[in-house]
């Protein structure tokens, strides 16, 4: 599965990307919010997982963007912030986040979380194509 990666700290961004690539993702990784933005309205991303640190208004403006945009609402969007207080882990929700992990994290949890929200997705997506296709009398 495609994932985007927004993470700022190129050490940290080289790590968590290829604990990625190792669990079988397909990784873009981006440093910037405007360039993550750039790659998602190209092809859009199953899955976007977007470091934030605290109140970070860009990484919520991004998440808030995905969420508006046409394919959008199919992302799982992830935030990973270093704040965990109940204002910031608020905010992370309201753009539109399906979930977050609070650092220091751990990779298995981050792919924990990220395995969830795929799954979760693809629950929504099947229940709505079914309901689709219900005869009505």
């Amino acid at each position: 599965m495609r994932v985007l990666l927004v993470e700022p700290d190129p050490s940290v961004r080289a790590k968590l990307g290829g604990e990625l690539l190792q669990a079988g993702y397909a990784v873009t990784a981006e440093g910037a919010c405007a360039a993550a933005w750039d790659a998602f309205t190209a092809a859009p991303f199953p899955l976007v997982a977007i470091r934030a640190n605290g109140p970070d208004e860009r990484a919520l403006a991004l998440c808030h963007r995905i969420r508006q945009h046409p394919t959008g609402g199919d992302a799982s969007v992830i935030l990973l912030t270093g704040a965990g207080d109940a204002a910031t882990l608020g905010a992370v929700l309201q753009a539109g986040a399906d979930d977050f992990v609070t650092e220091p994290m751990e990779d298995a949890i981050l792919l924990a979380v990220m395995e969830l929200a795929v799954r979760r997705r693809r629950r929504e997506r099947a229940q709505r194509e079914g309901a689709g296709h219900r005869i009505q009398r």
